[in-house]
């Protein structure tokens, strides 16, 4: 019943960070700490969620399927966070903050009833039996990861990929409101984000089939380089109809990297026994948002001092030159 005691993390992180959000005054302590609350909620929830879906497929002897049902499970995620996205839109000047906050917090509960009401599978993860058996336990498992370079490689280049990711939604509202594009749209422009990441969920498996993992990789890294170039383009021209242009490109980069985040998870899965399984895949969820964090820190602390133009420029620069040594260092290696 693991994945009922993480639901309660997952639960009061995103609460967490929901309100540290909406506080007001784009503190820099407020995007770390509400990225940090996110980034551990989100390594507690997938730890739990697809491990859970992983031993109900084992169990059935159905775990072959795992990727295909691991991506329709996201696509009802993205549906979810979709839908959310333009009912908020909406509701946030007819009812404010605070009852908004109120509606989150019935929904979170709803969902952690049904959380309650799922079947128990059995565990294979054996549990240390103090803190510190389950700090040096980590610290086994981390290094079992990093011995194994493919994977490793893989991770490493999904959790700097999804630390871009972020940036770039972050953008969304600030490019949004410098291209002066209404209010309402930044709720559609997300609601599309989400619906178009809940279609590539269904189609990972054909995705995987028809590019393959470094195909996928490389078609991620040309993509970032683009929209690049596209976010300096919107700062330079501040035309609504050039910034809706890019951030519908932008979501379909996007989308490519979450397709590629599903399947390092899956093949995590696959190439790591079952008593680690669960906490692989919150290390590789740990380092992935840690990143974003990191990122969004920084940039944050440099748009204080240089403008928009020089700190995305620069942020393109260094992913362009790291990039190209991680797909280059990818292609060297076996497909995971």
């Amino acid at each position: 019943c693991h994945i009922k005691l993480l639901s309660f993390f997952v639960f009061f992180g995103l609460l967490g960070r929901f309100s540290l959000g909406g506080g007001g005054g784009g503190a820099d302590r407020i995007i770390l700490i509400g990225e940090i609350l996110y980034a551990l909620s989100k390594s507690l929830f997938s730890s739990a969620y697809d491990g859970y879906l992983y031993d109900y497929l084992f169990a059935k002897n159905r775990h072959d399927k795992m990727l295909r049902k691991f991506g329709k499970v996201n696509f009802f995620i993205s549906l979810g966070m979709s839908s959310g996205a333009i009912i908020s839109t909406f509701l946030y000047p007819k009812i404010g903050f605070t009852l908004l906050i109120g509606l989150e917090a019935i929904v979170n509960t709803v969902a952690l009833i049904l959380a309650f009401m799922l079947p128990n599978i059995a565990s294979f993860k054996k549990t240390p039996s103090s803190l510190k058996e389950k700090y040096v336990d980590a610290y086994q498992i981390a290094k079992k990861l990093i011995s194994n370079p493919s994977l490793f490689s893989y991770i490493l280049y999904a959790g700097m990929t999804v630390g871009i990711s972020t940036l770039f939604l972050w953008s969304f509202q600030p490019l949004m409101k410098l291209s002066h594009v209404s209010i309402y749209f930044f709720g559609i422009v997300t609601c599309i984000n989400n619906f178009v990441r809940s279609l590539a969920g269904m189609f990972i498996e054909k995705v995987n089939k028809l590019l393959g993992v470094k195909k996928l990789v490389s078609s991620i890294y040309s993509s970032f380089i683009i929209c690049f170039f596209g976010i300096l383009t919107i700062i330079r021209y501040e035309n609504p109809i050039v910034c809706l242009m890019v951030l519908f490109f932008i979501i379909m980069a996007v989308s490519l990297q979450f397709l590629f985040n599903m399947t390092v998870t899956v093949a995590i899965h696959k190439h790591v026994t079952a008593d680690i399984r669960s906490t692989s895949v919150s290390i590789n969820n740990i380092i992935a948002r840690s990143i974003g964090a990191f990122s969004l820190f920084i940039f944050k602390i440099l748009l204080d001092f240089y403008s928009m133009t020089m700190v995305y420029f620069t942020y393109g620069v260094v992913f362009t030159c790291i990039g190209a040594l991680m797909v280059r260092k990818i292609y060297l290696l076996k497909e995971v």
